[in-house]
């Protein structure tokens, strides 16, 4: 990455939203600051099948999450998506599983923080008499965790050549409005916002 002088004085970045909380005048406010609201968004899926969302009592379904992410796409194409996904939730089969590999992949997330699912005492999931095995959970973690990783690799090519403005947050790291962390450059000092290019 190389200095160029920052546009900006500072930026604001929306960490996790739900998606219900995203409207269409929140996606325009963001598509309009120019970066100054960071053009990345933390938007948890959770599981990418309708089913498995249901019985997590999520308030959307993989087909409403997905065309969000489309709106989002068409109001700002260099947007950058982190998520959660739970792996191995009770009764999840390996078709629904699938589903939400397929729809992580059409989301095209930048970072995917990947969790095998966890009995919580107290909780209706950890009552369920349809478990899913422990083996079969850490496999399906490690698989997603695979896609998850070509992903990012995949959206760090997509914006080869382009420039966005990174906070340096330490001696010689910066993190760029897409979320990736990024060698500071030269003779940038920690808190300050420049712009490197990717």
């Amino acid at each position: 990455s190389t200095l160029i002088e920052a546009t900006h004085e500072m930026r604001f970045r929306i960490s996790s939203v739900e998606p219900a909380s995203l409207t269409p005048a929140t996606i325009k406010r963001i598509a309009q600051a120019e970066g100054r609201i960071c053009r990345h968004l933390h938007l948890p899926l959770q599981s990418g099948n309708s089913k498995v969302l249901r019985e997590m009592h999520r308030p959307y379904n993989a087909e409403y999450f997905e065309g969000l992410v489309e709106k989002l796409y068409a109001a700002m194409p260099m947007l950058s998506l982190s998520t959660d996904i739970i792996c191995g939730f009770p009764g999840e089969t390996d078709q629904e599983f699938s589903d939400t590999v397929e729809l992580a992949k059409r989301c095209r997330f930048t970072k995917i923080h990947v969790f095998p699912y966890s009995k919580r005492q107290g909780t209706p999931a950890a009552e369920r008499a349809d478990q899913v095995e422990p083996e079969v959970r850490s496999a399906r973690a490690k698989h997603l965790r695979e896609v998850a990783d070509a992903l990012r690799v995949q959206q760090l090519s997509d914006r080869a050549g382009s420039t966005e403005l990174a906070l340096v947050e330490e001696a010689g790291q910066a993190m760029t409005e897409s979320y990736f962390e990024v060698p500071a450059p030269k003779g940038a000092r920690i808190g300050q916002l420049v712009s490197v290019a990717l």
